[in-house]
């Protein structure tokens, strides 16, 4: 197994589009006039062994993790590449601006859900085919608003934040503690407490893995909460819940998959962060059993054939 830790060059940009299209778009015409400027990104990669020398047409599609909010690529580096990788698949996973290695810290404070679209966006260009997006949390929402303009091989959305909010979860929070929750969008930091986080986990190993989050964007927390038009989606989708899970509560969850036609997947034995849980390995096994069904080796990529500008 190789592991590669790389920077990203500029590219072009694609941005959170309009409701009520009939035709996957990479970019509007608003898009262009107000692009969001690319960040150097931080992209944690693991391929198998003699990956370079494998004949195209029996490798299997790249799998591409996006983060959940005050996460960073290191998340999925902890236990799930080198656990892809033995099943087959290159992986990697992208820190996305202010998080991690990736540049843009300084301006976190002015980032928005757009411009985490348009880093997933540009990590995409980087990798020698259509990838797999597996997104966690607040990065499943970014994975939903990237494939309705670019159809992947398949979307995996783990603990997703429902695309119309999470504003029960939110106003509950609001009422049992208004000041802390007041001081986390001030802080840009979340109260993150291991009971909250996992469900299995010694709270030693929760509280040294909670330490190690980051801060996030406030304007991205408040649009978590709002309402986002997705579609149309080309993709196969898998929607992944845990019912354990303190964050995303299983009604969110399955509300999401009756958007994408879909039954959930459920997790055993996991709580929100899934994959950093004592269980990650099963829970993974599970998506990628999903995967192995829904993008086999060699098969076409998803979508309409082409994308239009």
């Amino acid at each position: 197994m190789k592991i590669a830790l790389r920077p990203t060059p500029g590219v072009p940009r694609a941005l959170r589009g309009l409701p009520n299209r009939t035709a996957t778009t990479v970019m509007r015409p608003w898009e262009w006039a107000m692009p969001s400027q690319p960040e150097q990104l931080q992209i944690i990669s693991a391929v198998p062994d003699g990956w370079e020398t494998t004949p195209r047409q029996e490798r299997r599609p790249p799998l591409l993790f996006v983060h959940g909010a005050c996460g960073a690529a290191w998340t999925f580096a902890e236990y799930w590449l080198g656990a892809a990788v033995r099943r087959g698949y290159p992986a990697h996973a992208v820190s996305l601006r202010g998080h991690g290695g990736s540049a843009g810290r300084d301006r976190l404070h002015r980032t928005v859900l757009r411009d985490y679209v348009a880093d997933v966006m540009q990590a995409i260009t980087l990798l020698p085919q259509p990838p797999v997006l597996i997104g966690h949390g607040m990065g499943s929402l970014v994975v939903q608003l990237v494939l309705e303009r670019y159809p992947a091989r398949a979307g995996v959305l783990v603990s997703p934040v429902p695309a119309y909010g999470v504003q029960g979860n939110l106003l509950a929070r609001l009422r049992d503690s208004p000041r802390a929750s007041v001081g986390a969008l001030l802080s840009r930091r979340l109260p993150l407490q291991p009971e909250l986080m996992f469900c299995s986990l010694d709270g030693h190993t929760g509280t040294a893995y909670l330490q190690r989050m980051g801060r996030e964007s406030p304007l991205v927390l408040l649009q978590l909460g709002m309402s986002h038009a997705i579609g149309p989606v080309y993709s196969p989708i898998a929607v992944v819940g845990c019912r354990e899970d303190a964050v995303v509560r299983p009604t969110d969850v399955w509300h999401t998959a009756d958007m994408y036609g879909v039954r959930p997947i459920w997790l055993p034995g996991a709580g929100h962060l899934v994959m950093l849980d004592s269980s990650h390995s099963v829970g993974l096994d599970i998506i990628l059993d999903w995967v192995d069904e829904q993008a086999p080796i060699a098969a076409p990529a998803a979508g309409p054939g082409a994308l239009q500008r």
